[in-house]
């Protein structure tokens, strides 16, 4: 479902006022799906991409995520459910040609701020709305309490503009990206700067912008997590917010319960974080579903999204498509 929702059916907020968006394509936060508002919960930090000039397709977040799945994934150590990861991808539109990185940044950070916002009232009100039993058999109303907005998505925001991607780039960490911090702070244990990754940073823009390769950027957001988790605990609480697993997988759990048979399990019930089902001594590789759609789907589609862009960069898409067209009319 992260892919899903970063990647293939992104949400596009607009930053401007209604009926003005300049790529008229975009949504605006008043259209935030529920889905997308937990999708928003567990994760670290949103990253906005803005689309600019390039035709790059949807290169830059299949790229994106496959990449950041990789650096963020620990078999047998990440948990996983309720949607748990480092980031959320937002794709916004495009701002004017000659807008100031200052003024972008204060776009890109308003938005923010109201998405926030709009998730927390989304959460309010979906909790007193029924739901059908092909979502959840054992719920009746959809259940909140685990999908926590993270201080830092407030705090921090990733800028990524798609005109710097380099289609021939193999290491995306090695991208420029705006870091932001948007002065909301509220529940972090201390107040954020830049000072650890002074020596890595590339311009001070101000005191609250930096650009940064992205790789920077998410070490920054890592270290950050990590000391609110050693003071704080983990958000979800690891044991509570998995009692009732269904709840917060996107499978149904009797598939689950067969395949962790197939892998040795006879104890009942499956609790707790399925990070810790697995001994990482004995299973020392990544198994399953998701394994097997990272291969053979996620880096297909990223490798299939580089062919195209580099065929239509050298002007030889539909040179192409008239040779595959003229094979199939010879065989």
């Amino acid at each position: 479902m992260i892919h899903h929702r970063s990647v293939r059916l992104p949400f596009r907020p607009c930053p401007y006022p209604s009926n003005t968006c300049p790529d008229r394509i975009h949504n605006h936060v008043e259209d935030l799906s529920v889905d997308h508002a937990e999708d928003c919960c567990n994760k670290n930090i949103p990253k906005y991409m803005i689309p600019g000039q390039s035709r790059l397709g949807n290169l830059l977040p299949y790229a994106l995520h496959n990449w950041l799945y990789h650096k963020w994934y620990r078999l047998c150590r990440s948990d996983i459910e309720y949607g748990q990861f480092i980031a959320k991808l937002f794709v916004s539109c495009s701002p004017p040609m000659d807008t100031p990185t200052v003024s972008l940044v204060g776009q890109i950070n308003d938005l923010n701020a109201r998405i926030c916002s709009k998730v927390a009232s989304i959460q309010k009100y979906v909790q007193t709305c029924p739901i059908g039993e092909r979502f959840s058999p054992t719920q009746t109303f959809r259940d909140e309490r685990f999908y926590v907005m993270q201080p830092l998505f407030k705090a921090v925001t990733i800028i990524l503009l798609n005109d710097e991607y380099d289609v021939r780039m193999v290491d995306v960490g090695k991208m420029p990206a705006l870091l932001t911090l948007t002065g909301e702070e509220d529940g972090l244990s201390q107040q954020l700067s830049f000072k650890s990754i002074s020596d890595k940073v590339e311009d001070f823009i101000s005191e609250t912008i930096v650009l940064v390769r992205l790789n920077t950027a998410i070490k920054f957001v890592v270290a950050q997590q990590e000391r609110e988790v050693a003071l704080y605990g983990p958000q979800p609480d690891p044991v509570e917010s998995t009692k009732e697993l269904e709840n917060g997988t996107c499978c149904n759990m009797q598939e689950v319960r067969e395949f962790a048979n197939q892998l040795g399990w006879t104890g009942e019930p499956l609790q707790g974080p399925s990070s810790t089902w697995l001994d990482p001594e004995i299973y020392t590789e990544w198994l399953g579903n998701g394994a097997k759609d990272d291969k053979n789907l996620y880096g297909r589609m990223e490798d299939s999204q580089r062919w195209n862009v580099l065929l239509r960069t050298a002007g030889l898409e539909h040179t192409l498509r008239r040779l595959i067209k003229r094979r199939s009319s010879i065989a």
